[in-house]
């Protein structure tokens, strides 16, 4: 069984955290979660104050989790719009991850047209059919599927992505091993772009895998919650994608980001609670 281990936290929620649309491979766990992140498994929990971890060392908890990430000036500087506030005030504590990139290119482009719990099948059938078994205590699981191991469309059906199993197919062989890592020291336009040459990679899924794979903060990606947060408290942005990630990159600078995924949970929570 792995020592569990932990650290001190200050303005951090590990719930919004992992329930925010960020992380697809998780499952509560007795009074905590079990992650699993391309080939490591692990668990957390919070208790006030502190987050209990175990599987993995505390130099990845803190990067995965975005902990060494000044939250708290992020938030000032967002506050300063009170349009923002109550989605700042209700997600309080919640981080942007960083992915290994290239899970998050294959979970997001597998998000395309979807919902969170079935991307999240979908990986995980994945991970079953192509990925190696792991484990962490008595919880067991299989590894991301590694780079190169996707090619074959007809096994990608089989995890319910449909269409995207050709376009995952084909981006499986047109990413050769480091290209991830080396668009992470491009410009982030540039990045985008290139991206953008994938197959199912269109501007959404681009700028997630910037967001949460590349380390972009200033990525903002528009989905329908987003898009509909932007139209009713930013108005002045506009109605189209290219106009709401325009104003948001003009606005928020460097914190679009989190400027993004606050109204993006915040969204798409109080509109569950408000259909029950």
């Amino acid at each position: 069984m792995p020592v569990e281990k932990s650290i001190r936290v200050e303005l951090f929620d590990l719930e919004h955290t992992l329930t925010s649309g960020q992380v697809f491979r998780c499952c509560r766990t007795g009074d905590g979660w079990t992650v699993c992140a391309r080939d490591r498994m692990f668990s957390l929990r919070q208790t006030p104050g502190k987050l209990h971890f175990a599987g993995v060392d505390e130099q990845f908890i803190r990067r995965f989790l975005g902990l060494d990430h000044d939250l708290r000036s992020t938030l000032r500087r967002l506050a300063k719009f009170p349009q923002l506030r109550p989605a700042l005030r209700a997600c309080e504590g919640m981080r942007i991850v960083r992915h290994d990139p290239w899970e998050a290119l294959v979970s997001f482009i597998c998000s395309a047209n979807s919902n969170i719990p079935k991307i999240a099948r979908s990986l995980e059938m994945m991970s079953k059919l192509l990925g190696l078994p792991i484990s962490c205590g008595e919880h067991h699981w299989h590894a991301f599927p590694e780079p190169g191991t996707l090619a074959d469309a007809a096994v990608l059906r089989k995890t319910g992505i449909g269409y995207r199993a050709e376009y995952l197919a084909a981006t499986n062989n047109a990413c050769p091993p480091g290209m991830l890592e080396q668009l992470a020291q491009m410009p982030y336009d540039e990045a985008r772009e290139q991206l953008k040459r994938l197959p199912g990679v269109g501007d959404k899924v681009a700028d997630c895998v910037c967001l949460f794979g590349l380390g972009f903060g200033q990525a903002f990606p528009v989905d329908v919650w987003v898009m509909r947060a932007m139209r009713e408290l930013f108005p002045q942005a506009g109605t189209t994608e290219r106009d709401i990630r325009r104003a948001a990159a003009e606005t928020f600078g460097g914190d679009a980001g989190y400027a993004q995924q606050y109204l993006f949970h915040h969204q798409r929570s109080t509109n569950r609670r408000a259909t029950g």
